[in-house]
Formats: C-alpha cells, sequence, structure tokens
C-alpha cells in the first residue's frame, strides 16, 4: 500500500454481473487518444445492470460510489500517462483478458500536458484531467483482483497481451481523494468483510 494504488484481495464479484457487463454493446462507449492509444469507456449504472447492487451492497456506506464505467483497452494498447477528469479514486475491478501481460503504469510528469478529450457519437468535448506525453515511468503494477488508484496520481495502462482488457471502475464522490479512501480501508470501514 502507498500514495498510488491497493489491492483489494478479499473484493469478489459474481459470473453473473461479468456475464452482464460484457453483453453491454460496444457501440455505446467514448474513448480518449486516438489509435492504438485509446481507453474505450461506458457509463453503466443499475437501470442497464442491475446486478451491480451487489457491489454497492460490499461497501460499508454505498453512497460514497458516485458511478460505474466499464473501460476497455484493445491488444496492443499502450494509453498515454494521464490523470482522469472528475475521479480522485477508484476501484478497478477486472473483468475479462490476460491481466498479467498488462499493466497500470506510474508516472512523473513530463514538461508536456495536453487535455483530455472525449469522442463520443455527439462530437469531441474537451473535460477536466489530461495527459502527459513525454512523463517518465517510476513504477508499474500488473493485477489479477480489484485494485483501487489514485487517479490523480499520473497512469496509464499498458495491454501487451492478445486479448482486449476489461474492467469495471468504481469511483467515489469527489468529496473524497485517494487517502480518504485508503484510510477507510485501513480502518476496515470501506468495505463489508
Amino acid at each position: 500500500m502507498h500514495d498510488r494504488y491497493f489491492i483489494l484481495d478479499n473484493f469478489k464479484i459474481s459470473k453473473k454481473l461479468k456475464q452482464s457487463l460484457l453483453s453491454i454493446d460496444k457501440r455505446r462507449f467514448r474513448y480518449y487518444g486516438m489509435k492504438r492509444k485509446r481507453l474505450f469507456m461506458c457509463n453503466v449504472d443499475l437501470s442497464l445492470v442491475p446486478e451491480l447492487c451487489e457491489v454497492l451492497n460490499k461497501f460499508q456506506d454505498p453512497s460514497i460510489i458516485s458511478n460505474f464505467e466499464l473501460m476497455y483497452t484493445q491488444s496492443g494498447t499502450i494509453v498515454m500517462p494521464h490523470i482522469d477528469s472528475n475521479r480522485n479514486a477508484a476501484i478497478n475491478i477486472p473483468i475479462d483478458g490476460d491481466f498479467e501481460n498488462s499493466y497500470v503504469g506510474f508516472y512523473n510528469k513530463g514538461a508536456r500536458f495536453v487535455p483530455n478529450i472525449v469522442n463520443s457519437p455527439e462530437g469531441e468535448t474537451v473535460v477536466g484531467g489530461g495527459g502527459y506525453p513525454d512523463a517518465i515511468l517510476i513504477d508499474k503494477i500488473s493485477y489479477t483482483s480489484p485494485i483501487c488508484l489514485n487517479n490523480q496520481s499520473i497512469h496509464n495502462v499498458a495491454n501487451l497481451s492478445k486479448k482486449d482488457r476489461i474492467i469495471l471502475g468504481v469511483g467515489f464522490n469527489t468529496s473524497l481523494n485517494y487517502l480518504d479512501i485508503l484510510k477507510l480501508y485501513q480502518s476496515n470501514r470501506l468495505t463489508i468483510s
């Protein structure tokens, strides 16, 4: 555990939830980046995937959860190092892919910064957060269990496998930062055992 991430070894989800998430049509996804640097994202909620209740029920205080996003990176994709818009911390739950041959990298910022642009069926929109194309890698982690990330730490994902990498992101209210979530976890007040 440190200021960038911690693993939640006992946070498991059902096959039924995984199947429901994998059945979402990929045409619903928006994306960041271009070509082999794209990260595809789709907001999901209880009306689209009622099985998300099981995730909410794992938290001692479900009101701290602000959103769910299904995200995927295609095989061979390396997303630009970035910070997230509208997310200080999130739990990423592996859904499908070769997680042993993909990783989340953590970086020190370089000299350049590019704002986030979302490409959706409605057109391009500039949002908060942004990328660091010349950032310097300082750490990386491959994980097969859910992980809580500090989304305000410069990070990326590299999918060096031959499969799409699909995760469910559980976002926390922006009134909480990563250290708040870490303290809840360390004091056994984040999830139900």
